[in-house]
């Protein structure tokens, strides 16, 4: 156990991978030697065990991973609880939820538990979803086929509307994808890109899931070329805040502050406008030249344009997200059978533009959207509501 660095406000409502309820769990057994015993199961021998996440048996019936083993779908064998076995190796470092390699560890099949809600809100009802490659858990729709492109690391500049929507103005490096995490000067904690809108990875409109809404508010001022001269505010003003009212006919941010210092008197706007007298504005929303976005996960999924022969997949373009062994697939024709995946990639770039083996035949496909998804659909439910990122309890009973 490392030393307490941090003191909560409010208490939390569990820890991640914690038992929700007095509820009867129920532990998954091993065969190893023809002993069924939970006891007899250990963490991944090179990766150890994340806590708080769905986990698979190997095929020896001996370790769990908190990925499918061998890159074949499955809906994973239980979840793992956090029962204090996640430790470190030096006092003075954070607390980890990882098991280490080789470690005696159980994973569960039945109970509630509090685990984290990736990537989107959760309502009460929702089936549970697993990540294929890491265990992590988001909600969905039952009989939905979530997909997260993860995009890659990228820096680009743009604003945010009140109204939670991203415009894109250009892209330093990198590509958008949905499942993005962003950050930047104003933007809220855990804002990410919940959908596309009409950009596909540069320069667009995105759609984002806001946990907390940006402020908006109005003030009374005057405006006279870049110069805006406040008499009062009901709010706090501040560097980036985009500003809308007569007079201005594009976006346009505060990008200096003049006199005032969040009330009153001037502030330098980031372009010319028309003259106005003392008026009603409205703030909100938020504008910065550096804003910076981190991919859903190291693999999530992707949206590209192929085409069917036998059993390759040929693709011929990529909207976003990257394409890896072990993602399901879909497509708009509908000619592949639920739970067809990638086996392997035979040429092109890692990836991407290329061709791809499948697992099953679907034959001469027509050129058409195809998806890949990094989840699964899992018999367990959300028993409770919770925001992207925040704790919700799941069970195997709703």
């Amino acid at each position: 156990m490392g030393f307490q660095t941090s003191v909560n406000i409010s208490s939390p409502i569990g820890t991640e991978g914690a038992k929700a309820s007095s509820n009867p769990i129920a532990a998954v057994l091993s065969d190893v030697g023809g002993n069924q015993l939970a006891s007899a199961l250990i963490a991944d021998i090179v990766n150890g065990l994340n806590i708080g996440r769905f986990a698979w048996v190997s095929s020896n019936g001996q370790v769990l991973t908190n990925y499918a083993p061998g890159g074949v779908p499955s809906v994973p064998d239980g979840f793992i609880m956090n029962t204090l076995l996640g430790n470190n190796s030096n006092l003075l470092n954070p607390n980890g939820i990882n098991i280490p390699p080789g470690a005696a560890a159980t994973a569960f099949n039945r109970g509630d538990f509090f685990a984290r809600s990736n990537y989107a809100n959760a309502l009460r009802g929702n089936k549970v979803f697993a990540n294929l490659f890491d265990g992590s858990v988001v909600p969905a729709a039952s009989g939905s086929f979530p997909s997260y492109p993860s995009g890659s690391t990228c820096a680009f500049s743009g604003w945010i509307s009140a109204a939670g929507v991203l415009t894109v103005t250009s892209v330093a490096s990198g590509s958008l994808g949905v499942g993005m995490l962003l950050a930047g000067i104003g933007v809220p904690i855990n804002a990410r890109i919940a959908s596309l809108g009409t950009g596909t990875g540069g320069v667009g409109t995105y759609n984002l899931s806001l946990p907390n809404a940006l402020p908006t508010f109005t003030i009374q001022a005057s405006l006279s070329g870049t110069q805006m001269t406040v008499t009062s505010a009901n709010g706090i003003l501040a560097v980036g805040q985009l500003v809308a009212g007569t007079g201005i006919t594009s976006p346009v941010y505060i990008s200096a502050l003049g006199t005032g210092s969040g009330g009153a008197g001037t502030y330098t706007l980031s372009a010319a406008v028309t003259t106005e007298s003392t008026e009603t504005i409205t703030v909100g929303g938020v504008y910065t030249e550096s804003l910076t976005g981190t991919a859903a996960g190291s693999v999530g999924g992707a949206t590209v344009t192929a085409t069917f022969a036998t059993n390759v997949m040929t693709v011929t373009a990529v909207t976003n997200g990257v394409l890896t062994p072990g993602q399901l697939l879909t497509d708009s024709t509908t000619g592949l059978a639920a739970g067809t995946y990638i086996v392997n990639q035979l040429t092109g770039t890692t990836g991407g533009v290329g061709t791809y083996t499948v697992s099953t035949t679907p034959g001469t496909l027509a050129s058409g959207t195809v998806t890949a998804s990094a989840w699964i659909e899992t018999p367990w439910y959300f028993q409770t509501q919770a925001n992207e990122g925040e704790l919700a309890i799941i069970g195997t009973r709703f």
